[in-house]
Parts: structure tokens; sequence; C-alpha cells
């Protein structure tokens, strides 16, 4: 089954499913991951909103760790961007993915399901990945074929200076 991006055609996807090539069968399924891909990027969005304005009101990293059941280092960790003191009204800044799908390489911001734009190599995808990275002054994401993370650049808004 091929399918191309779900919001590119309609709500579900469906359209782009090809009946010659493609048995007819309940969708139920399908209709049920995507419902539920949508929740959960809705819910994704109200955590970061929440401690944003936690932050905003001055909350501490262990006091936003312990409400969700981790470290504060571990809170600081996943929304650090997005939680900065005097920041809370702010849209957080979202890196770029640089990812493989369907035989083409893409590019996409963090936490969106449409591409950004499509690429016949991983290098013209990459380049053009670091270019919006730069031009945001955010994270560039670079996955293997695999999907899984092989590289990790940050081009602004580190949470801290380090050295090397």
């Amino acid at each position: 089954m091929t399918l191309k991006n779900a919001r590119d055609i309609n709500q579900t996807g469906l359209d782009a499913i090809d009946p010659k090539t493609h048995p007819a069968r309940d969708a139920s399924h399908f209709r049920r991951i995507v419902a539920a891909r949508k929740h959960l990027e809705a819910a994704e969005r109200e955590l970061r909103d929440a401690v944003a304005a936690a932050r905003g009101a001055g909350d501490s990293w262990t006091v936003i760790g312990t409400a969700m059941d981790t470290t504060r280092q571990g809170a600081y960790q996943r929304f650090g961007r997005y939680g900065n003191r005097g920041e809370a009204n702010r849209v957080p800044k979202r890196g770029i993915e640089t990812y493989y799908e369907g035989d083409q390489w893409k590019n996409k911001t963090e936490g969106e399901s449409r591409a950004n734009g499509v690429f016949e190599t991983k290098a013209e995808a990459q380049a053009a990945g670091r270019a919006m990275a730069k031009k945001r002054g955010v994270e560039h994401i670079i996955r293997n074929m695999d999907g899984e993370i092989g590289q990790r650049n940050s081009y602004g808004n580190d949470p801290r200076n380090t050295k090397g």
C-alpha cells in the first residue's frame, strides 16, 4: 500500500489508496490510528504550553519534573527550550528533521506530519534542512534510513554553554 501524506489528500488519507492494488477492507483501524495521532499531537502541544506557563509563573524544574513523574533534569531536557522564564507567551521554536520516507528524503518541522521539502538524496535534504535550521536558530535532527537519529546539530537557543 502506497500512501501520500494524509493532509495532502484529505482528512483520512483514504483517497491515496489505489483500489486496483489494494483490496477493499474495513478502514476503521486506519481511521482510529489517524484520530489517535491527532489526539497525541494535541496532547503534546498542551503539555508544552502547560510547562511554558508553569515556568512563566515561576515554577521550578523540580516542581515540573515531579508533576511529570520524572527528575528535574528529565523535565528540563525535554522541555527546556519551551519553558524559560519570561517566555511563556512565546511560540516555541521547533527543530527541523531530515528523514527518509517512501523512497525519498524529506525535511519537516518537529511535531508536524507534513514535509517542508522532498529530495532525491540525503545530502540534498540535509543541506536544505541545515539551511532552514540555521535561519530559524533551531536544532537540526538527521535520521538514518531506519528512522534512528544519526546526528543532531544545534544552530542556536542552546540551554547552556558547554565546551567542545
